[in-house]
């Protein structure tokens, strides 16, 4: 049982440290490299808002995850006992993986109490830039001053296109996922 607690704190902290880290590097890139970012931000504006925007992004984009799931797996093969299998960090990595196309999803659906980011808080985010920058939760945005909690919902215009991600795109992600988790389990 001790085993459980130690994996239930390995998944609080990899969702709470990956926050922290979306939250900076996403506020980097809309202050400094905001024509990179600028793709992900069609999202809502050239296409329709749609779970699959999560994967409308530059490919360079996706290098922040990578960077931090390596720092992350080097932290825990370097402070923590390797032989013990990481579950809390490999779900953890899993949550991280599924909430982007939550936060895609339809700009009506609200969690309650405001602390969550939900698909209404990153709504405002695609209509506003420089609010709600966070990625599970509304805490680094209520610090910072960032934080709005709603605003005026738009249709999209061309009700009938849908996002079209092209497929060299398509599984980028997921293979800089795959090998970030191949090289959790890599021999030193």
């Amino acid at each position: 049982m001790p085993l459980f607690g130690f994996h239930c704190a390995l998944l609080m902290i990899t969702v709470v440290t990956f926050d922290a880290w979306y939250f900076w590097t996403h506020r980097w890139l809309h202050r400094t490299l905001c024509r990179l970012h600028a793709v992900h931000h069609e999202v809502g504006v050239k296409v329709q808002y749609h779970w699959q925007g999560a994967a409308h992004n530059d490919p360079l984009e996706e290098l922040f995850i990578v960077v931090y799931v390596t720092a992350t797996i080097e932290a825990y093969k370097r402070c923590i006992d390797a032989s013990i299998v990481p579950w809390g960090l490999l779900v953890g990595y899993g949550l991280i993986a599924l909430w982007a196309p939550v936060l895609h999803s339809s700009p009506s659906v609200s969690a309650p109490g405001g602390v969550l980011m939900d698909p209404s808080k990153h709504y405002v985010h695609h209509r506003l830039p420089h609010r709600n920058f966070g990625y599970f939760f509304t805490a680094w945005d209520r610090v910072c001053g960032t934080y709005q909690s709603t605003v005026k919902f738009r249709p999209f215009e061309r009700t009938n296109s849908t996002v079209v991600v092209p497929k060299w795109r398509r599984g980028f992600t997921t293979a800089c996922w795959m090998v970030a988790i191949l090289r959790l389990f890599s021999p030193q």
